[in-house]
């Protein structure tokens, strides 16, 4: 006959809630997977050079934070060892196929030994822009001193910061990921 109350039977349904309750956690995990998974797929993915440029772009031994309003640009290695360039975009002008150039008005520079001028524009050079990874270079001059170029106003930069000149005043494009 079966007994209720054994010894086994108390034992057999403490396992039971035991279970049962990991159930019920595992439940609400998969719940919460599904409905944050849910939420991030009816978003849409931004579109055009703003969702392009805008992040943390790593190359090898500097890097970009770009947001809507500026460009901060730090090099750790080599003789530009703790250069660091901040200035704010005045300009974005798209040459085509995610290419363009930001002309930005310089805000800090350090060390000055590396030629930015605050209150100066440059421009920044991008091309072959994806979600995930971009070229990208500052306006300098040719070797061997590779001095920034820069522009006292803006309507001199606007004019000379173009697709024109992207080859020219960009001696090497870094690769960039995010």
């Amino acid at each position: 006959m079966f007994n209720l109350f054994s010894k086994n039977h108390a034992h057999k349904r403490a396992d039971v809630e035991y279970f049962a309750k990991i159930i019920i956690r595992v439940s609400f995990l998969v719940i919460f997977a599904l409905f944050t998974s849910f939420m991030f797929s009816s978003c849409q993915e931004a579109k055009g050079p703003d969702f392009i440029l805008q992040g943390l772009w790593t190359g090898n031994g500097d890097y970009y934070i770009i947001n809507a309003k500026s460009v901060h640009y730090i090099m750790e290695w080599g003789d530009w060892d703790g250069m660091v360039l901040i200035g704010s975009i005045e300009e974005k002008k798209m040459f085509s196929d995610n290419a363009g150039v930001l002309i930005i008005k310089i805000t800090y520079s350090a060390p000055s030994y590396f030629g930015y001028i605050v209150d100066k524009y440059t421009g920044i050079y991008f091309k072959d822009g994806t979600s995930s990874s971009i070229k990208m270079g500052n306006a300098i001059g040719p070797a061997p001193t590779f001095t920034p170029i820069q522009a006292d106003s803006l309507s001199t930069a606007e004019s000379l910061f173009n697709v024109d000149n992207a080859d020219t005043h960009i001696s090497y494009w870094g690769s960039y990921s995010k």
